[in-house]
C-alpha cells in the first residue's frame, strides 16, 4: 500500500510538472505576442505602425525618421506641450498593405478629437470671458490655452480612413507625410486651427 501511495505521488508530481510546462510555454507565447509590433520587422505596415505610436508618444525624432515632407514637428517647450494635449486621443488601425516594387501603399483607420472644434470652443470661451470682464490680451491667450484640456475632452471624435504612400530608400519605407496625413492626425486640418492673436 505505501508503495502504491508513493508512486502515486510520483505520478501526479509528473503530472504537475508538465502542466506547469505546458502553462510556462502557453504564457511565454502570449508574452512575445503583446510585446512589440505584430508586423513583419522592415515592412510598409511597420513603418507607419512606428511613425504614429511617435506621434503619440511625442518621439518626433523617430517620426521624421520614418516620415519625411509635410508640416514640421514641434520645437519649443510650449508647441510640444500643446501637442501632448492635442495627441492624447489619438488611435491608428492598420487595414491593408500593398508593395509594388520600391513603392507601397498602407491603409490606415486614424481616429482622434476633433482639434479644432476644441480650439474654436476654447476661443470662444476666452473671448467671451475678455468681452464680459475686460481680460487683456495676454490673459485671453493664456485663458485660451487653460480651456483646452477641457474642450479637447468635449470634443467629438473623428475616424478618418486614410491611405498613405510609402518609398523604400535604402534599407527602410519612408512615409509622404502629406498635409491630409497631418489632417487625419488633428481630426482635420491643422492649419485652420485658431489661434488667439499676439498683442502688439
Amino acid at each position: 500500500m505505501f508503495k502504491l501511495k508513493v508512486h502515486v505521488i510520483i505520478l501526479w508530481g509528473d503530472l504537475m510538472k508538465k502542466k506547469l510546462l505546458a502553462l510556462t510555454f502557453v504564457m511565454t507565447l502570449l508574452l512575445m505576442s503583446c510585446s512589440g509590433s505584430s508586423f513583419t520587422e522592415g515592412s510598409p505596415s511597420e513603418a507607419v505602425d512606428k511613425f504614429f505610436t511617435a506621434m503619440s508618444k511625442q518621439d518626433y525624432e523617430l517620426a521624421e525618421e520614418v516620415s519625411d515632407g509635410g508640416e514640421d514637428f514641434p520645437e519649443s517647450d510650449e508647441e510640444k506641450n500643446l501637442y501632448v494635449m492635442m495627441l492624447k486621443h489619438l488611435t491608428w488601425d492598420i487595414k491593408n498593405e500593398e508593395i509594388d516594387g520600391n513603392n507601397a501603399t498602407v491603409s490606415v483607420e486614424v481616429k482622434n478629437k476633433i482639434i479644432p472644434q476644441a480650439f474654436e470652443n476654447a476661443l470662444a470661451i476666452a473671448l467671451n470671458e475678455k468681452a464680459n470682464k475686460g481680460i487683456s490680451e495676454e490673459e485671453t491667450g493664456k485663458l485660451f490655452i487653460e480651456s483646452l484640456p477641457q474642450t479637447i475632452e468635449e470634443a467629438d471624435f473623428k475616424t478618418t480612413d486614410l491611405t498613405l504612400s510609402l518609398k523604400n530608400e535604402g534599407d527602410k519605407w519612408i512615409i509622404d507625410r502629406t498635409d491630409e496625413v497631418m489632417m487625419a492626425i488633428f481630426g482635420n486640418d491643422p492649419e485652420g486651427l485658431p489661434m488667439p492673436e499676439d498683442e502688439e
